[in-house]
């Protein structure tokens, strides 16, 4: 109850500040966001690099295809349209 808080969003929280500071020191990395699972780091990923409206190409038997394109779909807006590939290579036009 006596520990200084304040809003992480904004900058001002002390004890999220030093925490950051302390793993940037032992990592030896810049500040970074934290992202405990590929759950979480797979639309963050994606969403980076697109734009609602946007179509992702999946590989119709990647793990994105086949277990987390609802979450492009409704958080991003992103169309997915799976293709057939050999571990993400398409083969080439014949």
């Amino acid at each position: 109850m006596q520990a200084e808080v304040g809003d992480e969003f904004y900058g001002d929280d002390l004890a999220i500040l030093e925490l950051q500071d302390l793993s940037t020191e032992l990592l030896g990395k810049a500040q970074g966001l934290f992202l405990p699972s590929g759950t979480m780091a797979n639309p963050v990923g994606v969403l980076a690099h697109t734009n609602k409206g946007d179509m992702l190409i999946l590989d119709a038997l990647s793990h994105l295809y086949r277990a987390e394109c609802a979450n492009f779909t409704v958080v991003g807006g992103l169309l997915t349209r799976p293709v057939d590939a050999d571990q993400g290579v398409r083969p080439a036009p014949a």
